[in-house]
């Protein structure tokens, strides 16, 4: 045993609980045994848990990312959570943590001193090292899934409960812990999907047509030994979380948007927990425009089937190294605008606060205020002492770079474009041992977006139609962030290399041109009947000689698309319509959409969809030595590949998970419904013998 284990196994057994202290409060928190470092027959397993902590507010709050001071009084559409992922092996361990909020700063001002994200990866890892494990903050990956539609603990948008706030740190810590309590050894997999299609390109708020675009989704599955079935995944969708909009007429709800969806519909086909956080998210918006749960439904079937396809080309992550370094530093800060919100945000404020207003008595420094009569906004309530701020004007972070075997995975503390992502990519690219690299979006902190605003950098067009210049901090902190992902890792000697973050540009001419994009709510299915969602846009730069667009060239004003099913059909459906399409018979088709411009010009944007043979499910038995049998699920039609989940049921009450399980050899009657790499299911009836 570990001479720290030793001694963390006596604290245990002296204290039987860890109090943690933030900003004069404590918890409690239950501590269980330390983690086993008794050898499986597998060296490559690793221990995996899971956790899910309630944060769906119990009382009307002010809405974070629509609507300022939107007050929302109907309660919760669907629960906010906060989702834990725990991986473990002997003494060391990564935690990646998702919280549904539109960002959660690294520290906070009074009266939430101790509630930043920095006090919770602070406390779990105290915690954790009490239970064994040699980690630091560093190993606590937290993260905001960016969704607009939960409270604000930003301020910006409105005021902030100071109660909540420091309820969504408690419930980071305690998800950790219960992520750790319920971890069980586990292959550990690696996937990569992708939501082409879904992710805008074309013209809109925070979109720009003619950039590159990362669409890239990165999974980790964890799966039980023997059987296969799923305990867990976790996954960093690369698009942003705000289609349902709590302050669109009939809405008035809280709700975790498509993240909540693909949750629970994983654990529909799958079983176990899934943990969805935020990839790229800086220019990264979906093509939806419907701010009611019926578009979050379709989006959410999307990014299912994406993960679900992705799964059937996972490998087995065999290298069972586990390390984290964070690395701090500071970014300038140009926009004296938000500084000014936080500096007034208190009386006394390092820069003052500017205009006639300043705190009024009655907040009692118990929060925001309402300061939009001069600066726009609420005040904001981020941390004014360093290392998080400095006189000289800079704001303070940290970069955290965390290795599960040969997967990197690295955080950008605010909305980050995908010039960001793709140097962090190619920094890690030669790293011996390492195979991919991702990007955890808010992770840790949220400083707003990634805008480089010095003259030649990105195009004024760009900046005309959006609201970066409102909502980023400063033009270094792309490179100051790439700089420190960097740094961290060469901490866990993975020497990452040096580079620059750049736009990549594939079409200049894209303002100029009309825009059209559809994606299908599922890319593959044995269902014939696919939803589509299709836009498109008249070229955006001023005096363009493209001035409208159509379905052809004879009614290119009449505001509507021109559709090829690639089954011998086509449609006519107008602009930001969905509409259903059913096709004949299974098969792979490219489907087209297509506007034309009144210079008779055809722009198309071409997909995929797949239709599969009706799914149907088989057994196989075979018999072991004494009194049990082997049962493995078998896929016919659908996808064709092997079965990635199953559960079954017997007639005694008994249930099982997994493609292959060991039953006692009697006679008994149940049945099995498996899913396959496109989300397909299926059941039939077992008999044993």
């Amino acid at each position: 045993m570990h001479r720290h284990l030793a001694r963390a196994t006596a604290l245990v057994a002296a204290a039987g609980v860890l109090l943690l202290s933030a900003a004069g409060a404590s918890s409690a928190y239950a501590a269980p045994a330390p983690p086993s470092e008794k050898p499986h027959a597998d060296p490559a397993l690793f221990q995996v848990g899971t956790a899910v902590v309630d944060i769906s507010p119990d009382k009307p709050m002010v809405d974070g990312g629509y609507s300022s001071n939107y007050l929302v009084t109907g309660g919760v559409h669907d629960p906010l959570q906060v989702r834990a992922f725990f991986v473990g092996h002997g003494t060391q361990a990564v935690t990646f943590v998702s919280v549904d909020s539109q960002g959660w700063f690294a520290a906070y001002q009074a009266p939430n001193v101790g509630d930043g994200a920095d006090d919770a990866r602070q406390d779990a890892a105290a915690a954790l090292s009490t239970r064994g494990y040699d980690v630091s903050a560093a190993n606590i990956v937290v993260s905001a899934t960016h969704d607009h539609a939960a409270p604000t603990i930003m301020g910006i948008w409105g005021h902030t409960d100071p109660t909540y706030v420091h309820r969504v740190k408690e419930a980071a810590v305690q998800a950790v812990l219960d992520a750790e309590a319920n971890a069980r050894a586990a292959e550990l997999w690696s996937a990569t999907g992708t939501i082409h299609g879904l992710l805008s390109q074309v013209q809109g708020t925070d979109q720009m047509a003619g950039f590159a675009v990362d669409d890239q989704l990165p999974i980790l599955w964890a799966r039980e030994p023997g059987t296969g079935a799923t305990i867990g995944m976790y996954a960093d969708v690369p698009v942003h979380v705000d289609e349902y909009d709590p302050s669109d007429p009939g809405n008035n709800q809280f709700s975790a948007d498509y993240p909540g969806y693909v949750r629970d519909r994983l654990a529909q086909l799958f079983g176990g927990t899934a943990v969805i956080a935020a990839g790229t998210l800086g220019r990264q918006e979906t093509i939806g425009a419907a701010g009611d749960y019926a578009e979050v439904t379709e989006q959410g079937r999307f990014v299912t089937n994406a993960v679900t396809r992705a799964l059937t080309t996972a490998h087995r992550i065999t290298d069972t190294t586990l390390a984290a370094a964070s690395q701090s530093f500071s970014t300038a800060a140009e926009n004296q605008g938000l500084l000014a919100a936080m500096s007034c945000n208190h009386a006394n404020g390092p820069l003052g606060c500017p205009g006639p207003l300043s705190e009024p008595a009655s907040n009692g420094t118990s929060g925001t205020w309402d300061w939009r009569a001069v600066g726009g906004i609420f005040t904001v309530n981020r941390s004014l002492d360093a290392p998080y701020f400095t006189a000289a004007g800079r704001i303070g972070t940290s970069a955290t770079v965390a290795r599960v075997g040969d997967q990197v995975y690295a955080t950008a503390p605010g909305e980050a474009f995908p010039e960001v992502t793709a140097a962090i990519q190619r920094s890690f690219a030669a790293s011996p041992g390492i195979s991919a690299a991702h990007i955890i979006d808010h992770g840790g902190d949220q400083l707003g977006y990634y805008w480089d605003q010095r003259p030649g950098v990105y195009p004024p067009a760009q900046l005309a139609q959006s609201d970066f210049a409102r909502f980023n901090v400063g033009s270094q902190l792309a490179q100051d962030n790439v700089d420190a992902v960097r740094a961290a890792g060469e901490l866990l000697g993975l020497h990452p290399t040096a580079e620059q973050p750049y736009a990549q540009i594939d079409n200049p001419n894209a303002f100029s041109q009309p825009t059209i994009q559809f994606y299908p709510d599922q890319v593959e299915s044995d269902d014939p009947t696919v939803s589509f969602y299709g836009t498109a846009k008249k070229a955006q730069a001023s005096g363009s000689a493209s001035t409208s667009i159509g379905s052809t060239a004879a009614t290119q004003r009449d505001g509507a698309i021109s559709w090829d099913f690639g089954d011998g059909t086509t449609e006519i459906h107008p602009i930001s319509a969905r509409f259903t399409h059913t096709f004949a018979r299974p098969g792979i088709y490219q489907v087209r959409a297509s506007v034309t411009d009144n210079l008779d010009h055809t722009y198309t944007w071409t997909q995929s969809v797949q239709i599969d043979r009706p799914l149907s499910a088989a057994v196989d038995e075979d018999p072991e030595r004494g009194n049990t049998i082997v049962l493995t699920a078998h896929a016919r039609g659908g996808q064709q590949t092997k079965v990635l989940a199953a559960h079954w049921t017997f007639a005694d009450g008994t249930t099982a998970d997994g493609p292959t399980i060991t039953m006692p050899h009697k006679h008994m009657d149940g049945s099995v419904t498996i899913t396959d790499g496109a989300g397909n299911t299926a059941t039939t009836d077992v008999h044993i013998n």
